[in-house]
């Protein structure tokens, strides 16, 4: 049996086509196609944390940190929104922010 929080833990999602949520694994330790999917750190602050760096209010991006801390798990593997995807310019634009904060990777 292999625990998700071994350090050795890992998991190749980079060929998974499909919609993708992954919540409470070490994020480091799953593979993934960075065109179609993001690994999200869970945040050392305190939950709102969206709002505080500048994330679309009521946004996909900030409610998954929200969740995240919520939930507290570890961290998320989800997909990246679709150019079809309603606000997928101010969703790409907030997973910009998060990669700055070094919250996604």
């Amino acid at each position: 049996m292999i625990r998700i929080d071994d350090p050795d833990f890992t998991l190749d999602m980079s060929g998974y086509q499909g919609d993708l949520q992954i919540w409470g694994v070490r994020a480091d330790g799953v593979t993934i196609n960075s065109e179609k999917q993001i690994r999200l750190r869970h945040p050392t602050r305190e939950r709102h944390l969206g709002q505080a760096i500048g994330l679309t209010e009521h946004g996909l991006w900030s409610i998954a940190l929200d969740q995240i801390v919520g939930r507290r798990v570890r961290d998320a593997v989800l997909s990246l929104p679709t150019s079809k995807d309603r606000d997928f310019d101010d969703q790409m634009r907030d997973i910009e922010v998060l990669r700055c904060e070094g919250i996604a990777f």
